[in-house]
């Protein structure tokens, strides 16, 4: 039995051109490999593009076919990998690569293809000299037109240390990069079809996948095995999922950045194991819990941004932490969570240079009591503190006239916090165009820096309301009880309030409604249920980015003929549009 797997054959296997069958008659050439050979030629090796475990077929074990260009190049291929045998050049590799992605409509291929030209001259390739001869060790064709599928054989350039692919339409999977040596990825904006075997990159110290379309998908655990990670992007992916307590195992991270992905659960206590980090961002995802305290352990810490402005919900919840123990902190950026109790005295206590500019976000919380006036140890501070129950501000803070850019040596406190009985769309002053506005009528909350007066919001909810009434045809409804003739519109049919008056829920299944309802009722700040099933009704997205708290959303039997905008609605978690 002859065995030549894995190896650059590249001519047809035939009686007719393979020196082999020259001294064999046809009839014992059936006979070969128990008579598979009968069947066919994958008997003796796989052909250019398929392969199996054996390199050929055996039994049942037929040949796969791989699924992108410039895999399993050669006759009975294991993997759908390029082997590397002698006498397969970077060259004839980077050609793989321009033939799979366009490479006649990238924007820029100077020198590319040309063989009276090194390939160290051609555009984005950087090369070192290796027991003599020139190797590919950089490829960067970022932003350079890149179409279709990236062929594993990159993964096989025996020397490339960096490969920047970035912002080009282009597929990639991590099926062979087990073979690479390389050190940094760029693949931002991309397609990567998985994370599946990336943590075979054993080498890898820089992974960017930011914007890289891994819908759905979470971080598989594999990934933690990668020790020798010192930063990592992976922002804007629509990863989902958790973060596991394996993440303490990346004890290199100096960058760790997921921000703006569907991730949830609580934030894992190793994540106070990773020494090193500088720059921790975890900003609008969905993660509940509270936060670790093992966290006032990363010394090394420059900025921590855990905001969720743009996600609604609960958030991070509990009392805030003091972050006292990391002297470089300079961004905290907590805005959007639900933290609560009062804002420590030793907050930030432990910065080793006052004279720093510091920004510090804890807008939109539940937090009590006052600004503790040790914070006016700081003489450039940027802290963004409305929209929550504050009822002072430390002594000496109002006169620390370089805060916020300036602003508060001209407005004083209320560059800091829009006094009690006073509001504006800030919660403070930033120009003379946007002072702080009194609050008139009743229930005016009694606390600083508001950005809405409740009485004038259910002034704006009721407005809503009548809008939405009149373009669905509300005097045509079946049931309209109490609408528009009580002041009280939290008793109006199918209305629901939070216990601070405002709407949360609109219920009105069933009930003869028509027309378009009007995109100003995603104007209501506190609303986390639409159900308007079972109506004769049209419907449009357009303006549901507003509806920051909208939770739950049911169109299902009605007149709805298109999704357009849907993707607007952040904080939508149940759907039904059947």
């Amino acid at each position: 039995m002859i065995v030549c797997d894995d190896h650059a054959l590249k001519s047809g296997l035939r009686p007719s051109n393979c020196p082999y069958f020259n001294y064999l008659s046809f009839s014992l050439w059936l006979e070969w490999f128990d008579g598979e050979l009968a069947a066919g030629c994958d008997a003796f090796l796989c052909p250019p593009g398929t392969f199996n475990e054996y390199g050929r077929r055996v039994g049942s074990a037929g040949c796969e076919t791989c699924n992108f260009r410039g895999a399993a190049l050669f006759y009975g291929s294991r993997t759908c990998g390029a082997l590397y045998p002698q006498g397969m050049t970077d060259s004839y590799m980077l050609q793989e690569i321009y033939e799979s992605t366009a490479g006649p409509s990238w924007e820029n291929s100077q020198n590319w293809l040309r063989e009276d030209v090194s390939i160290c001259a051609w555009y984005g390739v950087t090369c070192g000299m290796f027991e003599g001869e020139d190797h590919v060790t950089e490829l960067n064709l970022s932003e350079n037109g890149l179409e279709g599928i990236v062929p594993s054989i990159v993964f096989y350039l025996p020397h490339l240390k960096k490969l920047d692919l970035g912002r080009n339409k282009v597929w990639v999977d991590f099926e062979d990069i087990e073979y690479s040596v390389l050190e940094e990825l760029f693949l931002d904006k991309t397609n990567v079809a998985s994370l599946d075997g990336i943590s075979n990159a054993a080498s890898l110290k820089t992974l960017d996948l930011k914007q890289s379309q891994l819908v759905g998908q979470s971080i598989p655990e594999e990934f933690y095995n990668m020790t020798n990670l010192t930063s990592v992007d992976l922002s804007e992916s629509g990863l989902s999922g958790t973060l596991s307590t394996k993440i303490g195992n990346l004890q290199k991270l100096t960058s760790f950045l997921v921000k703006n992905n569907d991730l949830s659960g609580v934030i894992p206590a190793s994540i106070g194991q990773l020494k090193n980090l500088e720059d921790l961002v975890l900003s609008d995802n969905t993660f509940h819990g509270q936060l670790p305290s093992e966290i006032n352990g990363l010394a090394s810490l420059k900025s921590f941004f855990l905001d969720a402005h743009n996600r609604g919900g609960a958030g991070i919840s509990g009392p805030l932490l003091s972050f006292s123990s990391m002297p470089k902190l300079r961004d905290l950026l907590l805005g959007g969570n639900s933290f609560t109790g009062t804002v420590p005295a030793s907050l930030l206590s432990g910065v080793d240079d006052l004279s720093a500019v510091i920004t510090i976000d804890i807008e939109s919380n539940h937090l009590t009591g006052a600004i503790p006036s040790t914070l006016s140890a700081f003489e450039s501070l940027n802290i963004y503190a409305a929209d929550n129950y504050f009822t002072g501000i430390g002594d000496g803070i109002c006169q620390k006239s370089s805060w916020l850019e300036g602003a508060v040596g001209t407005y004083s406190c209320d560059a800091l916090l829009c006094p009690a009985g006073t509001y504006n769309s800030d919660g403070r002053q930033t120009s003379s165009n946007t002072p702080c506005v009194e609050c008139s009528g009743e229930g005016v909350p009694p606390y600083m820096g508001q950005t809405s007066c409740l009485s004038d919001e259910k002034k704006q909810e009721r407005n809503i309301l009548e809008l939405f009434y009149h373009g669905t045809g509300g005097s045509s409804w079946k049931n309209s009880a109490g609408w528009l003739d009580d002041d009280n519109y939290c008793t109006w049919y199918g209305i629901t309030c939070a216990d601070g008056g405002t709407v949360e829920s609109i219920s009105l299944a069933s009930n003869n409604l028509v027309g378009t309802p009007p995109e100003e009722i995603f104007g209501l700040r506190g609303l986390k249920t639409l159900w308007l099933y079972s109506n004769p009704l049209t419907f449009s997205f357009a303006g549901i980015g507003k509806a920051l708290n909208l939770k739950a959303l049911r169109l299902d039997s009605t007149g709805l003929k298109s999704l357009n905008g849907i993707g607007e609605g952040q904080s939508l978690v149940d759907i039904d549009v059947r």
